[in-house]
């Protein structure tokens, strides 16, 4: 294995580590999670330039962004529309409906607003889309990088948060494949905003419309 493989892979497993191993050690509550882990994602890119790597290997070029704009909101829009095709779908709504169903306004509205773009979907776009994606690309080929890039974002995902409930075996499977597609967004767009919009949409668009199923079915069985 080349050297350059080997700090790859170091890189990679540095990233699993501290989400699985390192942050939930710290004993931090949930903004003291977001701050560390958007810490860790503005850190990631800052070494990689240090290191050499221009703005545009790191999918963070001015002049693709507009490009990473278009991609992204297609992308979002038909995350979005899937959501409200799932309204429509009793089993799906209850579902949606549980994603916030211990949660009061001003708990989702911070959730929707601050920790999913920060703590999520900016740390983990700048860990992976951009930093782990550039150094891939530099000693894998495509199909390798790819999917190196989506076993690490699904082990990144193998340990729930401390406040969670959820089976990691189907996490750990749904966000690799998640990654999979995000990926290729960032390679066919050549930007970091092409994932972060159906990112966002994804989990941002998820607890919005969750709330929304939640407001209606309450002032129904109230009435």
């Amino acid at each position: 294995m080349t050297f350059p493989r080997v700090k790859l892979l170091a890189g990679a497993v540095g990233l699993v580590a501290w989400k699985t191993g390192v942050l939930p050690r710290l004993g931090l509550g949930v903004r003291g999670r977001v701050a560390a882990n958007t810490m860790l994602g503005v850190a990631a890119v800052a070494f990689a330039r240090a290191r050499g790597y221009g703005w545009r290997e790191l999918g963070l070029g001015p002049e693709d962004v507009s490009r990473g704009l278009r991609v992204g909101a297609s992308a979002a829009f038909v995350t979005l529309t899937g959501y409200g095709l799932a309204t429509a779908i009793p089993s799906l709504r209850t579902k949606l409906a549980d994603v916030v169903a211990e949660l009061e306004l001003p708990e989702i509205t911070e959730w929707a607003l601050v920790h999913v773009p920060l703590g999520t979907v900016l740390a983990e776009e700048l860990a992976f889309r951009s930093v782990l994606n550039a150094v891939a690309k530099r000693s894998l080929s495509p199909p390798v990088e790819i999917l190196l890039q989506a076993v690490a974002f699904g082990m990144w995902h193998a340990f729930p948060e401390p406040d969670e409930n959820t089976p990691t075996g189907g996490v750990v499977l749904a966000t690799g494949l998640g990654g999979l597609l995000l990926t290729r967004l960032r390679n066919q767009s050549g930007s970091v905003v092409a994932p972060a919009l159906l990112h966002l949409a994804v989990n941002s668009g998820g607890v919005l419309v969750g709330t929304a199923v939640k407001r209606v079915t309450t002032t129904s069985g109230s009435m």
